[in-house]
């Protein structure tokens, strides 16, 4: 099975992450091809429990966070774009290394396009289980791994500092 997803027209293919694009927070589109050269940390959040944790280690050093708010689980992030937005920011997820996205569903009918790459990419097709998957993507835009729902930032540490060692 090869790195392809569909988008709004059944011809679009992906093959690479800086292949995407997704809508922000504010709706305004967001092309991946900015992200080349960065290692980019993708996780469907629920923004209640969003952690900046691994921002400010790395967002200095190459890192994005990429945070895709997600209400399939626990109808835990029933808020707007403006609530969610401002929990965020109030929590210090903003500026350089944090990309806070439009809301997405990650299963089913309806897949973000960006998930449902991530998960083939990652040879990983099984549906998401909860909020906060993670996703590790490479400079190059290839797909590091699939990261399950109980595996905290912290023990990325090692996969993210090697992400972020190559080709430097």
């Amino acid at each position: 099975m090869g790195n392809i997803v569909s988008f709004s027209s059944p011809s679009s293919e992906a093959t690479n992450f800086h292949q995407l694009s997704a809508l922000d927070i504010d709706k305004q589109p967001v092309d991946f091809a900015s992200l080349a050269g960065k290692v980019v940390l993708v996780s469907n959040v629920a923004s209640k429990l969003v952690v900046a944790a691994a921002k400010e280690k790395y967002g200095d050093k190459g890192l994005v966070i990429m945070a895709f708010p997600c209400n399939q689980f626990g109808f835990q992030e029933p808020g707007t774009n403006e609530e969610i937005k401002k929990f965020a920011a109030d929590r210090g997820f903003t500026g350089e290394g944090t990309q806070l996205m439009d809301k997405v569903k990650v299963n089913g009918s309806g897949a973000s396009p960006v998930f449902q790459f991530l998960k083939v990419a990652s040879g990983d097709t099984g549906p998401i289980g909860w909020n906060f998957a993670k996703f590790l993507v490479r400079k190059d835009g290839t797909v590091y791994g699939r990261f399950g729902v109980r595996t905290l930032p912290s023990e990325l540490v090692p996969q993210i500092e090697e992400c972020l060692k190559l080709e430097q």
